[in-house]
């Protein structure tokens, strides 16, 4: 964020510029109370999708132009049980070495990979562990192995 000052008709919204990896800054209007000049922040554009589905549009909050949204944790659906409590009530600073225009994903540990599965009641194979390990191993590398174990009889 490269400069952040009140806006001039309302106690609570700030008018904010925006890095966000372009040759120029973006204008955001944002009614967090933590927001402030100098830090890293998480946006979304115009067309983004956030929690609830919620599509990110351009618009205007008193009269200034909002090419977007700073997001709060909360915003992105994320619970409020592992929420940091110093960014509860606003939103979340990035760590100073991200780099604007970048995903947010890595500085979130968001970036894992899921595999889902959908198992049909005749597919009995992929009701335990080791099916479901192979069913995985099969659609991803094409072929498997296993360890062998050797079981030993102790006295």
């Amino acid at each position: 964020m490269t400069d952040c000052r009140p806006h001039p008709d309302s106690d609570h919204l700030s008018i904010c510029q925006v890095n966000i990896g372009e040759d120029e800054d973006s204008q955001i209007v944002c009614g967090a109370p933590n927001v402030k000049s100098g830090i890293k922040v998480i946006v979304a554009l115009p067309g983004s999708r956030i929690a609830g589905n919620v599509k990110i549009k351009k618009g205007k909050m008193r009269g200034e132009v909002s090419n977007g949204m700073i997001c709060s944790l909360q915003e992105l659906g994320y619970a409020d049980s592992v929420i940091p409590k110093e960014y509860a009530e606003g939103i979340y600073y990035l760590p100073a070495e991200a780099e604007p225009g970048s995903p947010v994903f890595p500085y979130l540990d968001m970036d894992d990979h899921i595999i889902e599965l959908s198992i049909t009641p005749n597919r009995a194979d992929a009701l335990s562990m080791r099916g479901l390990l192979m069913k995985s191993v099969r659609s991803i590398a094409k072929h498997r192995s296993f360890l062998k174990f050797r079981l030993l009889k102790v006295k």
